[in-house]
């Protein structure tokens, strides 16, 4: 009993001098409009600072001259309280910042703005539990990662509430927002023999499902909605499914599975009969980290770092641990951090 009262005094004591492990947030770019629990803001420009008012304006200014295709709303909601709460608690906040940049530009068309809500954003409490080196931690995964309907009420019973508390305290203070970015104009590019556009659906590391905002998603999507309703659709779709080469390499396969399984599953719910596709499971996407090596890195050791990933001799997982060591870790770190978000995908062939 005296050790949960200590764990839970230095919880707090962490939150109130800003010691907590910081929060992942869902985007690393665009802004962030950060809420009180159970607040949306009468305007959520009583939120926003200068300097992010400046970022919005910047943000409709390209999408007005044709430089980005969208504005994306996205708003989250903490675990906490009821679903159908939480729910309207997000539209609401989505429906401020819509005000807000109404403000900015008020004939903004409905067309260039893409809003998505998520009722309960349980991901950033599962990054934030496997950094932490607590001794609740595997008890506490084993709840956040199931999907049973009382997870709440669970984690709050778990060593005497003093695991919820520190969510409270050092996590979902940053779950409830909104966060604003744009949608790139198509990059798409087109296969010279076929004349059809080579897609991919990217993946937030360790997730499965599609993300319909995650890096340059809405563009690809957008793309592949067009493909499929026009006058020539595809006979059939091939998936190639990928995981970044990070972690065991039969999580990697799991991953790469259920990811190609969410890109046909969306398809079908995009009108495509499911016998029209094939599922090519790839695992690890070595071969595109060597291909963005060769093509974007330009640190002093690129030429050792090709040297690695290209030694047969290496499987998987000693080929990821020469890699790690280079630099004090550093190199390894920048590969992770530039280039394997693009990895983590699902390659669609028309």
């Amino acid at each position: 009993m005296i050790r949960k009262s200590l764990i839970k005094f230095w919880a707090i004591l962490a939150a109130t001098l800003g010691l907590g492990l910081f929060c992942e947030s869902a985007s690393a770019s665009g802004v962030s409009i950060i809420y009180k629990v159970g607040k949306t803001g009468t305007s959520a420009g009583d939120l926003v600072s200068a300097a992010d008012r400046s970022a919005l304006e910047g943000m409709v200014a390209s999408v007005k001259n044709g430089e980005a295709s969208k504005i994306c709303i996205r708003s989250y909601s903490s675990p906490e309280g009821s679903y159908n709460w939480n729910q309207r608690l997000a539209e609401r906040r989505s429906q401020s910042t819509l005000n807000l940049l109404k403000e900015i530009w008020p004939e903004l068309p409905d067309s260039l703005v893409a809003i998505d809500n998520v009722a309960e954003d349980w991901a950033p409490a599962i990054a934030y539990v496997r950094r932490s080196s607590q001794p609740w931690k595997d008890e506490a995964l084993q709840i956040l990662q199931s999907n049973i309907p009382d997870k709440e009420e669970k984690l709050q019973d778990l060593w005497g509430g003093v695991v919820w508390d520190e969510l409270l305290w050092n996590c979902f203070t940053r779950v409830r927002r909104t966060v604003v970015s744009t949608a790139p104009k198509s990059n798409i590019q087109f296969s010279e023999s076929s004349g059809k556009p080579e897609l991919s659906v990217k993946f937030a590391v360790g997730s499965t499902q599609v993300d319909k905002f995650c890096l340059d998603n809405p563009v690809q999507i957008e793309a592949l909605t067009a493909a499929i309703n026009s006058n020539a659709p595809p006979d059939v779709i091939y998936l190639d499914a990928f995981a970044s080469p990070e972690g065991r390499v039969s999580w990697n396969k799991v991953l790469a599975g259920r990811r190609a399984e969410s890109v046909k599953n969306l398809l079908v719910e995009l009108g495509v009969p499911s016998d029209r596709i094939t599922v090519r499971t790839r695992e690890e996407n070595w071969d595109g980290l060597r291909e963005v090596v060769e093509s974007g890195y330009s640190g002093a050791d690129k030429q050792e770092v090709l040297d690695i990933l290209a030694d047969s001799s290496l499987d998987a997982a000693a080929r990821e641990e020469k890699l790690q060591s280079l630099n004090g870790g550093r190199t390894w770190a920048g590969l992770v951090s530039e280039w394997m978000g693009n990895l983590r995908c699902v390659k669609i062939s028309l």
